[in-house]
C-alpha cells in the first residue's frame, strides 16, 4: 500500500507467507503428473492421436455419420464396434 499520494513515497512492506513445501506424497504425485504430461506430448503419442482421429473419422464416414460435433452416443457406438472393425 502506498503511503500518501502519488508523490513517489515508499511502499509499505507486506509480509507474505511462504508456501509450505509439499509432503513426500504430494511431491510424488506432482512428479507423476509431470511425467504423464510429458508422455502426452511425446512424438509417438502425437502420432497415435492422429491415427486414432483418422480411424474415427473413417468409421464415421463408413457409417453415414456426417462430420461435426460428436455426441456421447456416437463415441459409445465407435467404442462398441465389433473387433473385426478395429484398425490396428
Amino acid at each position: 500500500m502506498r503511503k500518501g499520494s502519488d508523490d513517489g513515497s515508499e511502499l509499505d512492506t507486506v509480509e507474505v507467507a511462504k508456501p509450505k513445501p509439499p509432503t513426500a506424497r504430494a511431491a510424488m504425485a506432482l512428479a507423476k503428473s509431470r511425467a504423464y504430461q510429458d508422455a502426452a506430448d511425446a512424438p509417438a503419442m502425437l502420432k497415435a492421436y492422429v491415427t486414432d482421429l483418422a480411424n474415427f473419422t473413417a468409421w464415421r464416414a463408413a457409417n453415414g455419420l456426417a462430420d461435426g460435433p460428436t455426441t456421447p452416443q456416437i463415441v459409445g457406438a465407435y467404442e462398441a464396434r465389433p473387433v473385426s472393425e478395429v484398425v490396428t
